[in-house]
């Protein structure tokens, strides 16, 4: 058995399989990293990963200005402060907000959240985008 990255035995810790237990093996992939190997894998079918995380014909009308002008949309999976991790069709990529929409924004609200739908430009030759715009949402937490 393996606990904190040191191999014990059932003796050390204290306690044995009972009757009728099974021991369960690891899986190999968190859930996680499941969603993660989806979404790269995917890269190559372009809007098939946006409509796996919910892109539907409300976004695509919403986001068709901005791809006439070269934008991409994107997914917010993770935000830490201004950092954040998106989903995209060229797969999983970091992200920062665009100075404008940080000087734009009425509040908080007007900024990207986990589940935003945005307006992303990825910068040449880096594997990293910046956020133009956040379209609108269908619904939200308050």
């Amino acid at each position: 058995m393996i606990f904190c990255g040191t191999q014990l035995g059932e003796r050390e810790l204290g306690f044995g399989p009972r009757r009728g237990w099974k021991m369960r093996k690891a899986q190999p992939r968190s859930a996680l990293a499941q969603v993660i190997a989806t979404v790269i894998g995917f890269a190559e079918k372009g809007s098939q990963v946006l409509a796996t995380f919910g892109w539907n014909d409300f976004f695509e009308a919403q986001f068709a200005p901005y791809r006439e002008k070269g934008f991409a949309a994107g997914r917010v999976a993770v935000e830490h402060r201004r950092a954040y991790r998106l989903y995209t069709a060229q797969g999983e990529m970091p992200a920062e907000a665009a100075g404008k929409l940080f000087y734009e924004a009425q509040g908080s609200g007007d900024l990207p959240a986990v589940g935003d739908w945005v307006v992303v430009r990825q910068l040449p030759g880096e594997h990293k985008a910046v956020i133009h715009a956040v379209l609108p949402r269908r619904s939200k937490f308050s």
